[in-house]
């Protein structure tokens, strides 16, 4: 496979950035944090918008919900936000939501953990208070 044709299947298997935009905003939001910050993957894994690619329990990846290499679309429709841990766990299978919770972190974080990460990683702290 020479090098355009490997950029062109890559393409095709990355999401777009407005791809990743619908695919942020379809997760459920996190109460009394900024939507753009913050959200929970669908096991309930609290990700940070900053913090993809990493292996921390905050990061996260986009994920295709059927594997793209077993003929998933990269779409919006087919696309969601995991734990990276999860992710990575969950790999190319199909798997069930209980299946996929043997990999969560199960971390809890107070508020103040969650304003000094978010002091730390934005260099501020953004709160919505109507929810």
């Amino acid at each position: 496979m020479n090098k355009p044709d490997k950029e062109k299947k890559y393409a095709k298997r990355s999401f777009t950035i407005k791809q990743k935009q619908k695919c942020w905003s379809k997760a459920r939001m996190v109460e009394g944090r900024h939507p753009d910050r913050w959200r929970y993957d669908p096991l309930g894994n609290l990700v940070c918008n900053a913090l993809r690619g990493c292996l921390g329990p905050l990061c996260h990846e986009y994920d295709h919900i059927y594997p793209y290499s077993r003929g998933g679309k990269t779409s919006s429709k087919n696309c969601q936000i995991l734990q990276t841990r999860v992710n990575r766990y969950k790999s190319n299978l199909i798997m069930t939501e209980e299946e996929l919770s043997s990999a969560n972190f199960n971390m809890k974080f107070s508020e103040d953990d969650l304003d000094t990460i978010e002091k730390a990683v934005y260099g501020d702290i953004q709160k919505v208070f109507e929810f």
